[in-house]
């Protein structure tokens, strides 16, 4: 049996530990048709990043694998259990949720759009409990909705995975939401030709391409404003970064860019909101814009 020794703490602002997961799931082989991921070591998860772990899992389940899992602390074990990522993974008892904080990990077949929509609607936004101003929660519903939409339409991937937190002591709500298909730098270098060697080098910059306004690969990039519109919004309301391939790109809260190469790749693309309530949120004057890769 190969093990996965997890990385200490599991948080999408470290790259250490998404390089660590992911280079450690790289070396496995075929071969190993057991594998046990081991959380011996493992301090803090944040719950929104078991999508992370659950999109990697399931990846390797569909290719023959059968998994464990070992060492896991009953601190961990709570969080997993509370969010019913353990239920979906590891068949554990799911936990009592008593503080109303976690956004439930969840894996939703692509074509399901009402089931998106739901879970969207009734789920993740709800934990804000009307701390939005009604038109731009309508609009991160419209946006959120349509990186699940285009999950379907562009990445060839039959599933996606989402999961999130509520830390009312941080002001904040983090989400993520991810799939295994087609990533985006091979989405726009497919459209762009731009690079014929040593693509993964590039994917930063691939990736940068995608949220630039009017830049899409969609037959018709008029269609769509591209990423760059949810971009400009997550200027005002916190944070918002995107793994996909080799390619780390993140918008922090001050508003400036932080762009990394990864060691070994996410097979697919995540893409994580952090929601700062204590920033002054405002109302957009045009909900008709969509969010495309």
């Amino acid at each position: 049996m190969k093990s996965v020794l997890l990385p200490l703490s599991i948080r999408i602002g470290l790259i250490k530990s998404l390089n660590d997961i992911l280079e450690s799931i790289d070396k496995l082989s075929d071969e190993d048709s057991e594998i046990c991921f081991d959380f011996s070591e493992v301090e803090w998860i944040s719950g929104e990043m078991t999508t992370l772990l659950g999109m990697e899992m399931r990846r390797l389940q569909f290719t023959g694998h059968t998994l464990y899992s070992t060492g896991m602390s009953p601190r961990i074990k709570n969080i997993l259990n509370k969010n019913g990522f353990n239920t979906l993974l590891l068949d554990h008892p799911k936990a009592e949720d008593i503080y109303n904080t976690t956004i439930p990990y969840t894996e939703i077949s692509s074509n399901a759009l009402s089931d998106i929509n739901n879970y969207i609607d009734s789920i993740v936004f709800n934990k804000l409990n009307k701390t939005l101003v009604h038109a731009t929660e309508q609009r991160f519903k419209e946006a959120v909705f349509e990186i699940a939409d285009n999950t379907h339409i562009h990445s060839n991937s039959n599933q996606i995975y989402m999961c999130g937190q509520h830390f009312p002591q941080k002001q904040s709500l983090a989400f993520t939401i991810a799939d295994n298909g087609i990533s985006i730098p091979v989405k726009v270098n497919n459209a762009l030709h731009a690079y014929t060697k040593n693509v993964s080098s590039h994917d930063t910059d691939l990736i940068d391409w995608a949220t630039k306004k009017g830049n899409s690969t969609k037959d018709v990039p008029a269609a769509g404003l591209g990423l760059s519109d949810i971009i400009n919004t997550m200027k005002q309301l916190g944070e918002l970064t995107i793994v996909s391939n080799y390619g780390y790109w993140k918008l922090n809260s001050s508003n400036t860019l932080v762009k990394h190469h990864l060691n070994s790749p996410l097979h697919g693309t995540l893409i994580h909101f952090n929601f700062l309530l204590e920033k002054n949120f405002y109302t957009p004057t045009d909900n008709s814009a969509i969010l495309s890769f």
